[in-house]
């Protein structure tokens, strides 16, 4: 993926890359178990903490993260009910795909380049 996006064979090596700041919480490192796991962090890595969490509840505890669940078991069976199973794929697959094309172009500078 280096090569396609970048053209470059290795490693990508910038002086203009700077690393994300670290954020400290205080009196979590004296948890015994959390302060290993949740302590120097990043705030990306807190927001997939946060994004993780939000999914959850999503999937376990909505009536449309039930029927996300369902059509993905069983397609079928979930259209017997009278849920909309194609269109549920659809809509999930296309919001999957938003999103990987927004990090892309995010990535490449603003550029858009093909998959393959």
């Amino acid at each position: 993926m280096l090569y396609k996006i970048f053209n470059i064979h290795g490693t990508l090596k910038d002086d203009r890359l700077v690393p994300m700041l670290r954020v400290n919480i205080p009196g979590i490192e004296k948890v015994p178990f959390l302060g290993t796991v949740l302590s120097g962090l990043t705030i990306l890595d807190y927001l997939c903490f946060v994004i993780a969490v939000i999914i959850f509840i999503w999937l376990y505890k909505t009536v449309n993260g039930y029927h996300c669940q369902a059509v993905g078991i069983n397609k079928e069976g979930a259209e017997s009910l009278g849920t909309k199973g194609t269109s549920l794929q659809n809509e999930n697959s296309y919001s999957i795909w938003c999103t990987l094309r927004s990090w892309r172009s995010l990535s490449s500078n603003g550029k858009c380049y093909p998959i393959c």
